[in-house]
């Protein structure tokens, strides 16, 4: 007797699913038993897949909704760092003698635009996207389209 695809060789061993002989070159070993090729493809796609989770399912809250992370983050930074500013502001000048309203004003807002484009940027590279995209921001109402960007592949 001889090897069941290839007649002319010599059998090394039996597949213990069908019983047919094969030889070293259709002798496939799994969980060190003998299969034929044909019954150990047929054992692979039949064996159950270990459990993958969702792309979705290990990230936290912050990174599947990354637009309003960024929102969230952009007016929450941008409120703590003012405060901080004005706390130290009036430390160094109690009575506010050195510095106007306006130029408090003027130094909060760009603080706000630096932490908005510092978090606008972050969220962009975690969506595989250009920065070209954060000048939308400075469109008027451009940050709702910002926050109404897909991500285009699986975070991670």
């Amino acid at each position: 007797m001889n090897c069941y695809y290839h007649p002319d060789r010599e059998p090394i061993g039996m597949c213990v699913s069908c019983g047919r002989l094969v030889c070293a070159e259709c002798k496939v070993e799994l969980k060190g038993k003998i299969h034929c090729n044909q019954c150990a493809e047929r054992l692979l796609r039949e064996s159950p897949k270990p459990y993958e989770p969702h792309a979705s399912e290990s990230l936290n809250w912050f990174q599947r909704h990354l637009n309003w992370t960024w929102f969230l983050f952009a007016v929450v930074g941008t409120f703590l760092l003012s405060f901080v500013i004005g706390f130290i502001v009036v430390l160094a000048d109690p009575y506010a003698r050195h510095i106007s309203d306006e130029a408090l004003y003027w130094l909060v807002y760009f603080i706000g635009i630096a932490v908005e484009l510092i978090l606008g940027a972050w969220v962009l590279r975690r969506k595989a996207r250009r920065l070209w995209w954060l000048l939308i921001l400075f469109v008027p109402f451009g940050w709702i389209a910002f926050l109404c960007l897909d991500n285009r592949r699986g975070l991670i």
